[in-house]
């Protein structure tokens, strides 16, 4: 994706979040959060839970913060994935602060599977997960040399993303909107890292 396309999908992904927010400010989003939550809590399990806590727990900070210290400290990886990645996660998780302030919506009124606090919209683990695993996944995808492994990892990220935000859902601490919400905070939040992280021949020429 080239920058102009990158800083346009930004823009657009931004205006829809604040559209989605007064959806969910507004209650028009409460039917549609009532249904996926009573189709989920048909689905619970000993196991399917154990797999949800455990997929929810990687979404967190003693997972990202390592990651980032790592991508930061190899120097194959440290200026075209490090810095960029850390920068996404730094701006996504303040905010996510900021936007959690701002709209003030409380989490789902029903029996969580895990205790959480505060703010419900929108999801940290939606946005962050997609602005940092996302955003090193599309570097990688942009930088790396072989086809299948670059497809594979982008392939799996967004996979791990995608469960990050059903975890939240089943284990009943964000409601459906608020996952959504994230996503489309995060999916801002990535494309503008993208459209101002150098592409591979700018990389190439300042090595």
């Amino acid at each position: 994706m080239g920058k102009k396309k990158a800083l346009t999908l930004a823009g657009v992904l931004a205006a829809l979040f604040a559209l989605f927010g007064v959806a969910v400010l507004s209650g028009l989003t409460v039917g549609f959060d009532a249904f996926v939550f009573r189709a989920f809590r048909g689905l619970l399990s000993p196991v399917a839970t154990a797999l949800m806590i455990a997929v929810s727990s990687l979404g967190t900070w003693f997972v990202y913060v390592p990651a980032a210290i790592v991508l930061l400290a190899l120097p194959q990886t440290r200026q075209a994935v490090g810095m960029p990645a850390a920068a996404a996660l730094t701006l996504s998780a303040g905010l996510n602060v900021l936007l959690k302030l701002a709209y003030a919506v409380g989490r789902p009124g029903i029996d969580p599977l895990v205790v959480e606090t505060g703010y419900g919209f929108p999801s940290g683990h939606a946005m962050n997960g997609l602005a940092f695993v996302g955003l090193t996944c599309f570097l990688y995808h942009r930088y790396g040399v072989n086809a299948r492994r670059k497809r594979g990892l982008l392939a799996l990220g967004l996979a791990f993303v995608l469960m990050l935000g059903v975890s939240r859902v089943y284990l009943g601490v964000h409601s459906p909107s608020d996952v959504l919400g994230g996503f489309l905070a995060g999916g801002a939040v990535l494309s503008l890292a993208l459209a101002l992280t150098p592409d591979a021949r700018e990389v190439k020429a300042g090595a």
